[in-house]
């Protein structure tokens, strides 16, 4: 352990000393790019709960932004993540480069570029098995930067033939750069009624693969390709801001019944037929993210949010209103128990604008027959 790790080690346990708690440090101190974590074990009639509650004093006492007081499942040790003086950048070109190599052995069938974990460890999801995901977190922690993160990878480490998108952008900011990537089954939808029919022609094409799938005797997308009779490709809908399509009076035929009819269609039957979507929303409010909303999106992300009550709308847990800025995240996923904290990559739009322009020089390799190494 570094001096500064037993300094803070120090300054912990006199806290917990003059609070009257009686927990006992657990080495060693885990050191990431972002923060560092300290296992603190409970003992007598000391309760986690009231840990939880003391990450204000705790975050006073060693003069940061704020800690995180975290129970992790399976562990009789609790974990105090505490933010580091100086915060390494985990940089998009990085990332990537393990996810090709994911990708290349067919580990993963759509990956999901979300950075690193608290160590430092890269951390990759494949979205085909989720089989859909939920961000949420205030505006301005880093939504947008992941989205780039997450388009960015499939463009550049899939081809066209393999995964298509189909992008909503109602601000009409976020996506104009992936314009011109192979991938696009359309132009980026810039208003909710462009919204809507792009989300209109994904349920027609679920319910013509389902057809298709159901007539060849077998049960999903991935059967169905192994078959070697034609090769459907993976559709992923991205929605940059849901609670865009979802607020708004739901009387019927109103743009936002429609939303939620069109939305609980392709969650709930798109999944066997190679569909699926990834939303993200600055408001995580009761009405935007609702039960049945919730129910379907088994995989979620928070980034920092204002209040433990908005965390636990998304995560169904507090912690999130305890998060840092910059990418700073926690992740709820059906594979895996409890919510990880995660670190989404830096992505400027320097790397997009390559990783599009890679796409698209790869794309006419491939038509000429010309071998397309990695750069």
């Amino acid at each position: 352990m570094t001096a500064t790790e037993l300094e803070t080690v120090g300054k912990i346990t006199s806290k917990f000393i003059d609070l009257g708690i009686d927990v006992k440090f657990t080495p060693p101190a885990l050191a990431g790019p972002v923060v560092t974590l300290y296992k603190f074990r409970p003992s007598g009639r000391t309760r986690v709960s009231h840990l939880e509650q003391l990450a204000a004093d705790l975050a006073v006492t060693l003069g940061v932004f704020d800690v995180l007081v975290q129970r992790r499942v399976g562990d009789t040790s609790v974990s105090l993540a505490v933010p580091n003086a100086q915060r390494k950048i985990v940089h998009f070109r990085d990332t990537v480069t393990h996810v090709q190599k994911l990708v290349n052995s067919n580990a993963v069938a759509i990956p999901l570029n979300f950075g690193v974990d608290e160590s430092g460890a890269p951390f990759v999801e494949d979205l085909a098995t989720l089989p859909h995901l939920l961000i949420a977190g205030e505006t301005g922690r880093g939504k947008s930067t992941l989205l780039h993160s997450i388009i960015g990878t499939i463009v550049y480490t899939m081809n066209s033939r393999t995964v298509q998108l189909v992008l909503s952008d109602t601000k009409g900011v976020e996506f104009p750069h992936f314009r011109d990537a192979p991938h696009l089954s359309f132009a980026p939808a810039n208003s909710v009624e462009h919204t809507l029919k792009r989300m209109e022609w994904i349920t027609d094409v679920v319910e013509q693969r389902l057809g298709v799938i159901g007539a060849a005797s077998v049960r999903n997308i991935q059967q169905y390709n192994k078959l070697g009779l034609s090769q459907l490709p993976y559709i992923i809908l991205v929605i940059d801001e849901v609670a865009d399509l979802l607020l708004g009076p739901k009387r019927k035929d109103s743009p936002a019944a429609q939303a939620e009819l069109l939305m609980s269609k392709i969650v709930q039957k798109a999944r066997a037929a190679g569909v699926h979507m990834i939303a993200a929303t600055q408001r995580p409010s009761v009405d935007v993210i609702t039960g049945i909303i919730k129910a379907n999106f088994p995989a979620r992300l928070a980034f920092r949010t204002t209040s433990s009550t908005d965390s636990r709308v998304i995560l169904d847990e507090v912690g999130a209103e305890h998060l840092l800025d910059k990418g700073d995240m926690l992740y709820r996923s059906p594979t895996r128990p409890g919510t990880i904290r995660l670190h989404a990559p830096y992505t400027p739009i320097e790397d997009v604008v390559a990783a599009v322009g890679y796409a698209k020089w790869r794309e006419l390799a491939t038509q000429s027959g010309v071998s397309w190494p990695m750069p």
